[in-house]
This record gives C-alpha cells, sequence and structure tokens, in this order.
C-alpha cells in the first residue's frame, strides 16, 4: 500500500464530517494502532490510526474494532482522562501542512452551547510517512505519541490519482492482515491464499459498492421538490415559467397541464418519498458497511452465517441487530418469543433488560465463554433495547436516561408460575444510558 496523498487526506476529511456532534466513548491503544470509539447514529462507529512508519493510515469500522492487543499507555490514557464523553465540535484538515488531521471537542456544557470551545480540546493525526504522530491537547496540557516536531509548510507536487477511502481501507485491511504460519504448503506456495485472494475479492467489491452508494444517497439530497413546493406554498400560484427561479429544476417537478392544488401535493409528497428513499438507503449502506468489517477482520463465510441461528434454534420470531464480528443481539416479538430465546441461549450469553421497568428481553450472543465484549457493544446493544421496547427513534429519545440490567443467561432463570416472561436474576450490573 502507497502513502495517502493529501488529495486523500482531503476525502477522507469530508467523509468524516458526518460524525460531528458524535459524542467519544472509549479509546483503544495498541503499540502503533490508536482506536477512537463514537456513538453515533444509534451505534459505535470506530475511527482507527495506523501509525505504521511506511503509510500511516485512518479506518472507520462499525461496531467492534480491529483485535489488537490493547495496552495502557499514557496517550490513551489521556484521551480518556479528558476528551471521552466530549462531543465532536469540527473535523479539519489544514491544506498548508499536507497530511493532518485534527478533530475539536467542545470543552464541556458551556462550549456546547456557544458552539465554540473554550480551550483546545482536540487530538491531532499526522499521517504522512516517517513523520507519523498523534497528539491530544486538554486544558493547557498534551500528550504524544512520539516526540513533537514543529509542522513546515508542505509545496505542492504531482500526486497520482486519489483513491476513495473505501478502495484504501481495502488496501490497508489485506495488508494489514496476518499470513498463514510458515509450513511446507506455505512455503511452497507464493502470494496469497485462495482463501485470501476470494476475500479481497469480496473486499473490493463491496468498497465500491459502498462508494456507489454514497454517490447515490448524496444524488438524492436535494431533488428539488421541498423548494419548489415551499415557493408554490409561498406564492399561492404556478406562476409563468419566466418566473421561476431555476428554470431547469421547476421544468422537472413542475406539471403545467395540472392544477396548481396538484402540484403543490405532489411536490411534498415526493419530498416526503425522496426522504423516505434517503433513510432506506442509508440503512442499506450501514448494513454493507457492517459487511464489509466482517470481511476485512473475519474468514469468509456463507451467507447469512451463524447469526440468525438463535431465532430458527428457539423456533422464534424476533429481530437481530449485529455488533460486530462473531457478536449480535436478539430480541423476542411477543413475551413466548422472549422466552423461548432464553431458554435456547448458551450459559456465557448475556441477558438484557431495563430496571424496574416492562421491555423486552435482549440476549447478545457470544461465539465462546471467553469471548470478550467490549463496553460499547453492549452499550449499543443497550440503546437497541430501549428503542425496541419503547418503539420510539433515537430523536425522539434525546436527552432521556435509562437503566439497563445485564447479566450472563447462566445466573437468569424463568418464575415457574409466574406470568410470561418474569425471570429471577442474579450476579447482574447495570449500566445507564442516556440519547444524545
Amino acid at each position: 500500500m502507497r502513502p495517502i496523498t493529501r488529495a486523500e487526506t482531503e476525502l477522507i476529511h469530508r467523509a468524516l464530517q458526518p460524525l460531528v456532534g458524535a459524542q467519544l466513548q472509549a479509546c483503544g491503544q495498541s503499540d502503533q494502532e490508536i482506536g477512537l470509539g463514537f456513538y453515533n447514529r444509534g451505534g459505535v462507529e470506530w475511527l482507527w490510526f495506523d501509525f505504521n512508519p511506511r503509510h500511516p493510515f485512518v479506518a472507520r469500522f462499525v461496531g467492534s474494532p480491529p483485535s489488537k492487543k490493547k495496552a495502557a499507555k499514557p496517550l490513551s490514557l489521556f484521551v480518556r482522562s479528558h476528551l471521552v464523553g466530549r462531543r465532536l465540535l469540527a473535523v479539519e484538515c489544514d491544506p498548508h501542512v499536507g497530511r493532518v488531521l485534527t478533530l475539536h471537542f467542545f470543552s464541556g456544557p458551556a462550549g456546547e452551547k456557544s458552539g465554540k470551545p473554550e480551550a483546545p480540546y482536540e487530538f491531532e493525526a499526522r499521517l504522512f510517512p516517517h513523520g507519523q504522530n498523534a497528539i491530544a491537547r486538554a486544558a493547557g496540557k498534551s500528550v504524544s505519541l512520539r516526540p513533537l516536531h514543529e509542522l513546515l509548510e508542505t509545496q505542492s507536487t504531482a500526486e497520482p490519482e486519489a483513491r476513495s477511502w473505501e478502495v484504501l481501507q481495502a488496501e490497508w485491511s489485506n495488508e494489514r492482515e496476518p499470513l498463514p504460519a510458515p509450513g511446507p504448503a506455505a512455503a511452497a506456495a507464493s502470494g496469497p491464499s485462495p482463501e485470501q485472494r476470494t476475500r479481497q475479492r469480496a473486499v473490493e467489491k463491496k468498497a465500491r459498492a459502498i462508494e456507489k452508494m454514497r454517490v447515490d444517497i448524496e444524488a438524492k439530497q436535494d431533488t428539488g421538490f421541498s423548494r419548489v413546493g415551499e415557493w408554490l406554498k409561498a406564492r399561492g400560484e404556478i406562476g409563468a415559467p419566466s418566473e421561476w427561479p431555476e428554470a431547469d429544476v421547476w421544468q422537472r417537478c413542475l406539471r403545467l397541464d395540472r392544477s396548481f392544488s396538484w402540484n403543490i401535493e405532489n411536490c411534498f409528497t415526493k419530498a416526503k418519498d425522496g426522504l423516505r428513499k434517503i433513510a432506506g438507503a442509508r440503512a442499506r449502506l450501514a448494513a454493507v458497511e457492517a459487511e464489509l468489517t466482517r470481511l476485512q477482520h473475519g474468514r469468509l463465510t456463507r451467507s447469512g452465517g451463524a447469526a440468525p441461528s438463535l431465532l430458527a434454534k428457539a423456533d422464534a420470531r424476533g429481530r437481530s441487530l449485529s455488533l460486530g464480528p462473531g457478536l449480535d443481539a436478539f430480541i423476542g416479538r411477543s413475551a413466548r418469543d422472549n422466552v423461548a430465546l432464553l431458554r435456547r441461549a448458551q450459559a456465557h450469553d448475556l441477558w438484557l433488560h431495563l430496571r424496574d421497568f416492562p421491555s423486552a428481553h435482549a440476549i447478545i450472543r457470544r461465539p465462546n465463554k471467553t469471548a470478550p465484549v467490549a463496553d460499547a457493544v453492549v452499550l449499543r446493544a443497550a440503546l437497541w433495547l430501549v428503542e425496541q421496547t419503547l418503539k420510539k427513534s433515537p430523536r425522539e429519545l434525546s436527552e432521556q436516561a435509562f437503566d439497563v440490567v445485564i447479566a450472563e443467561r447462566r445466573f437468569v432463570n424463568s418464575i415457574k408460575g409466574d406470568k410470561l416472561g418474569r425471570v429471577h436474576y442474579s450476579n447482574e450490573r447495570t449500566l445507564r444510558v442516556k440519547f444524545p
């Protein structure tokens, strides 16, 4: 993988804008990688910074981050102490210094109300080869991954054609994938194994699909129907074509052979349909991004995999939520379905329920009893449980807080003779969740 260019850094900068307003939930660090987990759009998204000296890079993951041995180091400890819990104010890319991304955070409640930082609370990532570094600043203090050097202004030079972020992530993931253990077959073979080549093709195909879906969503953002409808509403008449502000848009949205009332109703109907289509496209995009994450960080599996097996095994109806490679959550549609899921769950699976409030039961299916479940993953499942129980969107639940009980399945048992769905639990812990 060749290093990213300034143009590609700018593409990444633009792609990070939807994270503005998201809350930093977690920070993980290994020898040369640092991950920042943001709660965004009802789930946790990770920005994973790889400070490889030859080609520093930043990747994005929905769900669980890459599996790496974490270490408590000064930089991650500083981020957890000063930046975790703050909302992202802005993402900056300074063209004068080249491949540098800076994440600015609100300094506190006062900063959020004013919309301006009271003091520098930021995370800076320098992504140029052999000068890679990460610096966290807060309250007049700073901690860096490596010794800090002054940034110099760069000169414009000819660069190769920019790759999309999805293609860059595919290249980075394929190069980062560990090779098979040496052996007679591996020694005789040259290049990646057939399974690696198959996965690489699948990753590249998903990356191209994601890029196309994002372009389609961008094209659907403004079809003109909403603006034309508002214009008609303000004017009270269609008017002559010479009066239309944007002739091409108005010509596409209006029908002169129809009445004024038909046109205004049609414009608002088309605008609402467009919003529904965008929401559906974004949901499909999130699903494909999750599939790409599984391909990048796990074995190639058959379509469907083992995720929905709990519903099938319990012969129950319900919903499922992918939480990352090997982790899925399930909720039944009724009390009977919830009991069926509970009975068929494994002893080491996690059970979630709202504390002191009637709610659905959620089961987080773990691949084995030693598989770790990060707090960010449990948080995502807990928020999903609240949404499904109250049948409300995250926006409707904004600023509301709930207590969620979490226990291993082996400590949860149905109460015989009591109302269906009533259980007794022990060895639980309580997680307080709050919608942004």
